[in-house]
């Protein structure tokens, strides 16, 4: 999943839940809907900076917000679905719990 990362994006403080310098940034969200938040717009303006690919890791059951959809048809983000099992084992990695 990559190490987390620390990065600002105006005066906003983030932490990433995976990167690899020089080649992408990603977050995981296990939730049921996903809107395209203040977090994944910081996270579209870093990764453009920076010439980064960037991931969004969500469960099969979410559905995403029909703003969050126009951004991956855009290429602003390249979705991928994890069971359960798999959301929690990436938080364990990442130290979230």
């Amino acid at each position: 999943m990559g190490e987390r990362h620390r990065y600002r994006v105006d005066v906003r403080g983030r932490i990433s839940d995976g990167y690899a310098q020089d080649k992408f940034i990603h977050e995981v969200k296990a939730t049921k809907k996903q809107g395209l938040t203040r977090q994944l717009k910081d996270i579209i303006v870093y990764k453009t900076e920076k010439k980064l690919e960037s991931h969004l890791y969500v469960l099969p059951t979410t559905k995403l917000s029909r703003p969050l959809q126009a951004a991956v048809k855009a290429g602003e983000f390249e979705v991928h679905y994890l069971t359960p099992e798999q959301i929690h084992a990436a938080g364990r990695e990442l130290g979230h719990w």
